[in-house]
């Protein structure tokens, strides 16, 4: 490996500019040791892209046999491959490669990802209670987060890629960051639920196997989020 030329300045300007609470506690402290590995690799962010995808693969196989031991493997996969997702991104932005194509790519293996985990949630379920219906739970889980990403584009939509600042700052959210004494946007980035939160979401219901937790949780959490983000955009176009 070659030394790496960047400064622990250069690493933390390759942080993005929105971060939720999960990934300034704990996924972006790991991804920032892996790349600083990684970059010193001829790697390409886009391969790092592939990897991150190649390594979630077997984490599904693993959390589809409903076993314990192999759940407890799937947990580790699923928060490993999120990590070097994490570190994609932080590479092209310290190489200076971010492009269309890369968040793109990016953003296409999380979607089949996300479908290949709910898929295996629903036959892990169904082999630990013999329920033939438990593939139901994969739809419920698919239809929260498919929901989560519609909500996501109408704000992009309404508003382009800003994160909905003046609503952010009225009613109960500025209230509530007053209270705690967080910025307003900064309290609303921590309190979202984005890939970093339901992929660990995913990785600890099968670590300490309490699969029905990761479905209440997008039952309720994740589609209470998704109302959250497009009540806020009906009340801003209003």
């Amino acid at each position: 490996m070659r030394k790496s030329p960047y400064t622990a300045e250069d690493f933390k300007a390759s942080k993005p500019e929105v971060m939720g609470l999960v990934e300034v506690l704990f996924n972006r402290r790991l991804s920032t040791l892996l790349t600083r590995l990684l970059v010193r690799t001829p790697l390409s962010p886009n391969q790092v892209t592939v990897l991150s995808f190649l390594v979630i693969l077997p984490g599904v196989y693993l959390l589809s046999t409903g076993e314990r031991i192999a759940l407890i493997g799937a947990g580790l996969l699923i928060q490993l491959s999120f990590t070097l997702d994490c570190c994609d991104g932080e590479l092209a932005r310290l190489r200076g490669l971010s492009s269309p194509f890369g968040a793109w790519l990016d953003g296409l293996f999380d979607r089949i990802a996300e479908l290949a985990l709910c898929l295996a949630l629903g036959h892990a379920l169904e082999r630990q209670s013999g329920d033939p219906h438990a593939y139901l739970y994969s739809f419920v889980v698919f239809a929260a987060l498919a929901m989560t990403h519609i909500a996501t584009l109408m704000n992009a939509a309404a508003f382009g890629k800003g994160q909905l600042a003046e609503s952010a700052s009225r009613g109960l959210l500025g209230r509530l960051a007053g209270f705690v004494r967080i910025p307003p946007l900064k309290l609303r980035n921590y309190l979202r639920s984005g890939i970093d939160v339901y992929l660990m979401v995913f990785a600890l219901g099968a670590v300490f196997d309490q699969l029905m937790g990761v479905v209440y949780y997008f039952a309720i959490v994740q589609n209470l989020y998704w109302l959250a983000i497009i009540s806020m955009v009906i009340k801003q176009k209003k």
